[in-house]
C-alpha cells in the first residue's frame, strides 16, 4: 500500500460523495439582525442585487446533484429575490432591488455566484462592494438543509436555507455599522456623482478622482441647489422607477417558482440521503 493507491481511493470517495470542493463558512442556526430604531434618511445604503451568477454543469454534475442548467438558472434570478427579501425584513437598508446588470446608481452593490444547489446543501460566493469601490468582503458560504427544514417555510420570509441569508445580511449589517455617519453620507453622494458623470462627464468628470487601486473619492461637490444635478437626480428616479417595475416581474417569478421548487428541493433531498445510506451498506 503506497501514496499513490491512497490519492486514488480518496479520489474515488470523492467522486461517488458528489461534494463540491470550494471552501466556504459553514452556517448554522442564524437570527437576522433588525435595526431596533428608526434610521435617518441620510444614514440609508441603497442596495442593488445582480441576479447571480450560475455557470453551466456537465450532464455528469447535473445527474449527479439531480438538477440540469435550466433549473440553475431559475435559480440565479430565486436566490437574488430571496436575498432582496430578507435584507428588507433586516430594516437596516434603503431601498433594495434586484437588479439585470451593473450600474452606477446604486449606493452598495451584491454580487453573487451559485456554487452548488441540490436541495441538501446550498454554496453560494457573495461579494459586497460600496459605490466607492470598497469591498466590504467576498466570502463563500455554505448550508445545509435537513428533511425539518422544508415543512416551516413560509413563501418570501422563511427558506429552508434561511440561516445561510440571515448570514450574509448579518455580515452587511455588520459593516455598515463600522462606518461613521460621515462615510455613509460620502458613499451615498459617491453614488450620485458617479451617475451624474456616466450622463454629463464634461460637466461632473472632475468631481471624483480614483486612486490607484480604483479607490474612488470626492474632490468637488456640487452646489446644493444646482440645477443640473436636480434634473440628473430625477433622471435618477425614472431608472429606479425602471427597475422597480422590473422587480415586479421578478416577484412574479419568485412566487410562481416557489411551490414547485420547493417540491423539488425537498424531493431531491429525500433521494440524495437514501443514496448515501446505500452507499454506507
Amino acid at each position: 500500500f503506497n501514496f499513490s493507491n491512497l490519492a486514488s481511493i480518496a479520489i474515488f470517495l470523492l467522486i461517488i460523495s458528489g461534494c463540491a470542493t470550494y471552501q466556504a463558512q459553514k452556517v448554522g442556526p442564524t437570527i437576522i439582525m433588525r435595526s431596533q430604531e428608526e434610521i435617518p434618511e441620510d444614514q440609508l445604503l441603497d442596495v442593488g442585487i445582480l441576479v447571480f451568477e450560475s455557470e453551466e454543469i456537465t450532464a455528469e454534475e447535473a445527474e449527479d446533484e439531480g438538477t440540469n442548467n435550466e433549473i440553475r438558472r431559475a435559480e440565479s434570478h430565486f436566490v437574488a429575490y430571496h436575498l432582496k427579501n430578507t435584507l428588507r425584513q433586516s430594516s437596516q437598508w434603503g431601498a433594495v432591488r434586484v437588479i439585470p446588470a451593473e450600474t452606477d446608481s446604486v449606493d452598495l452593490q451584491v454580487k453573487g455566484k451559485i456554487l452548488e444547489s441540490n436541495g441538501e446543501n446550498l454554496g453560494l460566493n457573495v461579494n459586497v462592494s460600496d459605490a466607492a469601490g470598497n469591498v466590504w468582503f467576498s466570502k463563500n458560504y455554505k448550508a445545509e438543509a435537513t428533511r425539518k427544514t422544508y415543512g416551516v417555510n413560509r413563501l418570501g420570509e422563511k427558506d429552508a436555507f434561511q440561516d445561510l441569508y440571515n448570514t450574509i445580511a448579518n455580515d452587511m449589517a455588520k459593516f455598515k455599522q463600522e462606518l461613521s455617519p460621515d462615510e455613509i453620507r460620502k458613499i451615498r453622494t459617491t453614488a450620485k456623482l458617479k451617475f451624474a458623470a456616466e450622463f454629463a462627464p464634461d460637466a461632473f468628470g472632475g468631481y471624483l478622482v480614483k486612486d490607484k487601486k480604483d479607490i474612488i473619492s470626492i474632490n468637488r461637490r456640487p452646489a446644493d441647489d444646482d440645477p443640473m444635478m436636480e434634473r440628473l437626480l430625477k433622471i435618477r428616479e425614472r431608472e429606479y422607477m425602471y427597475v422597480d417595475t422590473l422587480n415586479e416581474q421578478y416577484d412574479q417569478f419568485y412566487n410562481t417558482m416557489w411551490p414547485s421548487y420547493e417540491n423539488w428541493r425537498s424531493l431531491n433531498l429525500t433521494e440524495r440521503q437514501a443514496m448515501k445510506e446505500i452507499k454506507k451498506r
